[in-house]
């Protein structure tokens, strides 16, 4: 899972990133730390997933992105990830 999400951000910051592979790559992780109830990792999968569309020009999906990793980080008290959730939204 996290191998997937590291991939997926290297594809992210290429010089041209391929949206699509990293998504993809993104997701799976994603799915394997829920279905494994890794919630920390899965909530910095979604900050993950919101910096991707937000690279990308996809506002809207960043923002719906960042506010369900936002919540999930208040939830377990990650003062420092919610503090990068903020940071990614105000960016915007």
């Amino acid at each position: 899972a996290e191998a997937n999400i590291s991939l997926a951000r290297v594809i992210a910051a290429k010089a041209k990133p391929e949206f699509d592979t990293a998504r993809k790559y993104l997701l799976e992780g994603m799915n394997m730390l829920d279905k494994l109830q890794i919630k920390p990792r899965y909530a910095v999968g979604l900050l993950c997933l919101g910096k991707l569309h937000a690279d990308t020009g996809q506002k809207e999906a960043a923002i719906e992105n960042f506010k369900k990793a936002e919540a999930l980080f208040v939830n377990m008290g990650m003062d420092y990830w919610f503090g990068k959730a903020r940071e990614a939204l105000r960016a915007l």
